[in-house]
């Protein structure tokens, strides 16, 4: 019988610019600004080993990261996290002087994980997403794929939003990360898990209600109807969105992510003792 295999478990980050239209269309100047922002995230994403700028997509930075271990995902969401804010105060502080209306600006971030594997490998039958070449470009699609991109919709700005394969992975290591993360809402994204429910999920620096809300541009509850139901939530209850471990687990469980998991691990296990010998 032959094994199956999953491939290998790369990282994604995209890092999105927001309320950029209306930018631009204010300034006439602005792309000197934006290759600044660029160059900023480009030079701090790849400034640590194994990190690889993916592509450019409108005003989308997309990187990857390639065979991680789940022992390092936790770390590697507080550094997605920091070069994020850490992107954005700089350039506040550079371009102040320049646009009046420069924190109109923000970047928001998405963090998710894939199973990803060569189209050609005859073995991989338990594979969901794909590095393929188009004309020598590497190029990544699948399932996890696509959620990365449909959860960078429901992203906040300032914040970074981890997909629920990844805070599935922070539960069963009961990451510390955990007390950061809050569950903003349930969306039915199309075409992913059947159509049921999804979890976006946030990880916010700030624990208590009042820094939390603080933590949010103050026009967004009347732009993303998401965080408007967060907030109005937070207001009555101070630990809303904080996951219940075994509530969660047992939603995605259902989903069929218990044993995703659990077959990765199981390969992730393998391939550390082949490596060992």
């Amino acid at each position: 019988m032959t094994r199956q295999v999953s491939g290998s478990l790369y990282m994604f980050v995209s890092f999105d610019l927001c309320n950029s239209g209306t930018f631009k269309y204010l300034h006439r100047d602005w792309v000197k600004l934006y290759l600044r922002i660029f160059d900023l995230i480009r030079a701090e994403m790849i400034s640590a080993p194994a990190w690889q700028f993916w592509k450019a997509n409108g005003d989308e930075l997309l990187f990857y990261l390639d065979t991680v271990h789940t022992t390092e995902i936790a770390a590697q969401i507080e550094r997605v996290d920091c070069i994020n804010k850490r992107s954005i105060k700089t350039i506040y502080s550079e371009f102040q002087a320049t646009y009046d209306d420069i924190h109109q600006l923000s970047i928001k971030a998405t963090v998710w994980v894939a199973q990803v594997a060569d189209p050609k490998c005859e073995k991989c039958v338990a594979a969901e997403d794909y590095i393929i070449d188009l004309n020598g470009v590497k190029d990544f699609t699948g399932k996890e794929t696509d959620i990365g991109f449909r959860i960078s919709k429901y992203a906040p700005r300032s914040k970074t939003t981890i997909s629920a394969y990844l805070t599935y992975i922070l539960l069963k290591q009961r990451s510390h990360l955990l007390r950061n993360v809050r569950v903003g809402g349930y969306v039915r994204l199309k075409g992913v898990w059947m159509d049921k429910k999804y979890p976006i999920v946030w990880y916010i620096r700030a624990q208590d209600k009042a820094s939390i809300k603080k933590s949010f541009h103050y026009d967004e509850s009347d732009e993303n109807k998401l965080i408007k139901s967060f907030i109005e939530n937070l207001e009555r209850e101070g630990c809303y969105g904080v996951i219940e471990n075994s509530e969660f687990e047992n939603m995605l469980d259902y989903l069929g992510v218990k044993n995703r998991y659990d077959r990765e691990m199981k390969e992730s296990a393998s391939s550390t003792g082949a490596d060992a010998q």
